[in-house]
């Protein structure tokens, strides 16, 4: 992402981290604490976004010239792991009994429905939702979380009509998602011929208008 400007008020980034976390029932960490592990600041700060930073893997699922949805991986920074893990109540090194990953997925992961999972699929009709999510799956790797999973689109999109955008965002920007490289983007499903870039998306800055988000621009041609 490019970001313009990185200021913005602390009551907005209290509301913002409330969304990405559930802390698990019991736990003695608030969303505002998790705000002050997370920054290092005080109320009354001029504080700078983005505080999470995830690194985005995907995997562009076709059927034949339909795109159907997204196979995830995203690698959490080192700092926010260890707040995580801590805010659930996690001691045990991975990998996970499948209840642990189950209480992850329910307390970590599954609010962000709220913020539609990051994946904001546009078409010339209009946007299409994530309606499930699949095979979730969290792990280590070092001293980072990894979360694993798949994404279903409503609807099948037909590549074949016209451009389609799909961002992996957070409009929030309180969490950065980025790819590390081109190797992040999967493109083998796609069907012969298409042209799949990572643009920006300079029409619709998100943020108040002050960063523009990453986008994957996927134009095939007429079968």
């Amino acid at each position: 992402m490019v970001p313009l400007s990185s200021l913005l008020p602390y009551n907005r980034v209290r509301r913002v981290v409330a969304g990405l976390l559930r802390p698990a029932p019991g736990s003695a960490l608030s969303s505002a604490a998790l705000v002050a592990v997370l920054i290092g600041s005080s109320p009354g700060v001029a504080l700078a976004h983005p505080h999470v930073f995830l690194e985005n893997h995907v995997v562009l699922r076709f059927d034949g010239r339909l795109l159907t949805g997204f196979d995830f991986v995203w690698r959490f920074d080192e700092v926010f792991s260890a707040t995580m893990l801590d805010s659930l109540g996690l001691t045990d090194k991975a990998p996970w009994s499948a209840d642990t990953v189950a209480a992850i997925q329910r307390d970590g992961f599954d609010n962000l429905v709220n913020y539609d999972y990051f994946v904001h699929v546009m078409t010339a009709a209009g946007p299409v939702k994530v309606t499930a999510i699949r095979n979730f799956a969290a792990s280590m790797s070092g001293e980072r979380l990894v979360f694993q999973f798949t994404a279903d689109l409503a609807s099948a999109v037909d590549s074949s009509e016209k451009p389609i955008r799909a961002g992996f965002f957070d409009h929030t920007y309180y969490v950065d998602v980025g790819f590390p490289d081109a190797a992040a983007i999967d493109t083998t499903q796609a069907p012969p011929g298409c042209r799949i870039n990572l643009t920006l998306d300079t029409e619709n800055p998100i943020y108040s208008g002050t960063v523009y988000p990453q986008t994957v621009l996927i134009q095939c041609p007429r079968s």
